[in-house]
């Protein structure tokens, strides 16, 4: 740290801040940042981003176990056995009291951090010392598996309790950086987030309307889709207001892009961007990727008075311009690459917003080639089953898993990964659950997954609760680009077996901090509904602040403990996401008491003398077949010997 940087950020020292300085020096105070004297930098709230499985080791190390694994590095069995939760705590101060002090917008506290409580006392955040486990309370008040009667009004535990206002066994803060904890706002080279946003058809309701699944084309194509709007998971366009809030709490110098992927933008995702600088896009990447936010949203008044004339249509344009269905993995993969070769920044993140999982590669379970719809009173078939996508899952699980490991094939630790991808998904009608699949990434990269339940949350007239829910996911999400301390718990019946295999489990409870050294009380509590008095329109009561992991099957397990088999369907361990999952039985199956299958439903014929055909649609019964009071004819039981 040189002395006139030194300088331009310390204005004044107060006698009583030598024990602090001191304390910056000893920690190696070029390592850290300085927070001006007459900054407000305090303790404000606590933020609960994440909780996935880990394996404790024999040295008492706490690892994420995105995925069960035979062995461990040095040949002993993988148990999974504990929790590992990532917090954010987050303070009030953007920057400093003097303007011409650089504004730092990111408010997470972290270990180098100068923060004060109260009116004198100060004291520089360091793990074990200013902030140890023995602050926190972890309540894991129940593991049960989705679907789940506590969000219809039943709060009773369905499924296993576990450690109650437990002490963590272990408290770390997990930093991104390498060699700093939290570089200078005026870095343009700490940071890179790109910002993938679904422009598929379900966005906008440009579904099949009675499975409510994504389907080639839109309005004008062959679907026709009446009151689309109904069916459509985001048709405000609630996403693109929180990517502009999650835009405006980066800091100015930081750098990122949007980009947008679904069927009809094409095999590779296109960034958004005002700028006419070349036909192609790696040269729209180079000239539109970087800390100009005008060239994303547009000028204001002001600037444009000035002579700037971007109007961020491009942006504007994508609430209007979604259909067809989600290339994900090839989104991800695309960009992933260009984030690892050609943004230099320390830390790199991808932040995908998604209302569901790939719908076009055939490794996808929910690839559908082949699909209905009721036109003039009758089913009849489309088929899809060309892929919209050469990418799939598996492509992009080898590259990352390349990227993961060191040469002698350990998993790197966060710091080291190149490229960091969190998940914000909601609920769209045709896709009600957890995908699996982004939990997986998000765990293995260090990233984080939130997860929506959008279509349980007041729909609304301009979906407020979901513009809510998103506000609160991005600005959470913002506060961990630098890292996040976690806290791990100890759970027995992870490794007893007494949980559900194959299930998403809810992990309900709370994390509570204790009064300490810098900080008050606080509590976040994981339970479903979220009211914040403090903060206006943060009343969301059906919104699922549990956390969500997953319990893998393998081939033979039994899925018993389901119970959403019906006669028309049944339930076995899926490979890929090694989830129990619900399969339909082949049209026409016979159901019931002369029922036959139809979209997963035991449907009865009208009559003796009426069928269906495959198709689900009501047929006439082959002439002469017996009926009740004599033979079919013409779709009539008649007493006729034979049919004319």
């Amino acid at each position: 740290m040189t002395r006139s940087h030194l300088g331009r950020r310390v204005r004044w020292v107060a006698p009583w801040l030598g024990a602090a300085l001191l304390l910056l020096g000893a920690l190696g105070a070029c390592n850290y940042r300085w927070v001006a004297v007459l900054s407000t930098f305090q303790f404000k709230s606590m933020d609960v981003l994440s909780v996935f499985p880990a394996h404790r080791d024999d040295a008492g190390n706490y690892e994420r176990q995105c995925t069960p694994a035979a062995t461990t590095a040095d040949g002993k069995p993988v148990v999974v056995n504990s929790l590992l939760y990532s917090v954010n705590l987050v303070g009030t101060e953007v920057g400093g009291s003097d303007t011409s002090t650089e504004s730092d917008n990111d408010t997470s506290i972290r270990p180098g951090d100068l923060v004060k409580k109260g009116t004198s006392q100060r004291a520089v955040v360091s793990v074990g010392d200013t902030i140890t486990e023995a602050q926190f309370r972890v309540d894991v008040e129940c593991l049960e598996t989705y679907p789940d009667p506590d969000l219809i009004g039943n709060a009773e535990c369905q499924g296993v309790v576990g450690p109650r206002a437990a002490t963590p066994q272990k408290l770390n803060y997990r930093s991104y950086f390498t060699t700093e904890y939290r570089p200078s706002p005026s870095d343009s080279n700490a940071m890179a987030i790109a910002v993938l946003v679904d422009q598929s058809g379900s966005m906008k309701g440009f579904v099949e309307t009675e499975s409510n699944l994504e389907v080639i084309g839109n309005s004008s194509g062959p679907w026709d889709p009446v009151n689309f709007k109904n069916h459509a998971s985001d048709p405000d366009g609630q996403r693109l207001t929180a990517i502009k809030s999650f835009f405006s709490l980066l800091n100015p110098n930081d750098r990122a892009g949007v980009f947008q992927f679904g069927e009809s933008i094409g095999s590779t995702p296109k960034i958004v961007c005002d700028l006419s600088t070349g036909e192609t896009e790696d040269i729209r990447r180079r000239d539109c990727f970087g800390s100009n936010r005008n060239v994303v949203f547009g000028c204001n008044s002001t600037e444009k008075a000035a002579g700037c004339t971007l109007t961020g249509k491009d942006f504007t344009s994508l609430g209007v311009n979604a259909k067809g269905r989600t290339p994900l993995w090839a989104g991800v993969l695309d960009v992933y690459k260009f984030m690892k070769n050609s943004v230099g920044s320390k830390v790199r993140h991808i932040v995908v917003i998604g209302d569901g999982p790939d719908t076009c590669h055939p490794d996808s379970p929910d690839f559908q080639p082949t699909l209905r719809q009721k036109k003039n009173g009758k089913y009849v078939e489309f088929k899809q089953d060309n892929a919209c996508a050469e990418t799939g899952y598996e492509d992009f699980m080898a590259l990352v898993e390349a990227d993961l490991k060191d040469g002698s094939g350990n998993y790197l630790p966060a710091n080291l990964v190149p490229v960091h991808v969190s998940f914000i998904q909601f609920q769209a009608l045709g896709y009600l659950d957890r995908d699996p699949r982004q939990q997986e990434i998000a765990c293995r990269t260090g990233g984080h997954y939130t997860f929506i339940n959008a279509q349980d949350l007041a729909a609304g007239s301009s979906g407020e609760s979901l513009r809510s829910a998103l506000l609160m996911a991005v600005q959470r999400l913002r506060g961990a680009l630098a890292g996040a301390w976690t806290l791990a718990v100890d759970v027995p019946d992870l490794a007893i077996g007494r949980l559900a295999l194959g299930s998403e489990l809810a992990v309900g409870g709370y994390i509570k901090l204790l009064s300490g050294t810098l900080t008050p009380d606080a509590q976040v509590d994981l339970r479903v509904g979220y009211v914040d008095s403090s903060a206006a329109g943060q009343n969301i009561p059906k919104l699922d602040m549990r956390g969500s992991i997953r319990v893998p099957c393998a081939a033979g397990d039994s899925c018993a403990w389901f119970t959403g088999a019906g006669d028309c369907t049944t339930v076995a361990c899926r490979g890929g996401d090694q989830l129990c999952a619900v399969s339909d039985k082949v049209d026409t199956t016979t159901c019931g008491t002369g029922g036959a299958c139809c979209w997963a439903s035991c449907v009865t014929p009208a009559d003796d003398c009426k069928a269906f055909d495959a198709l689900c649609n009501p047929v006439n019964a082959a002439n002469g077949k017996t009926c009740s009071t004599g033979i079919c004819c013409a779709g009539a039981c008649t007493a006729a010997a034979a049919c004319p």
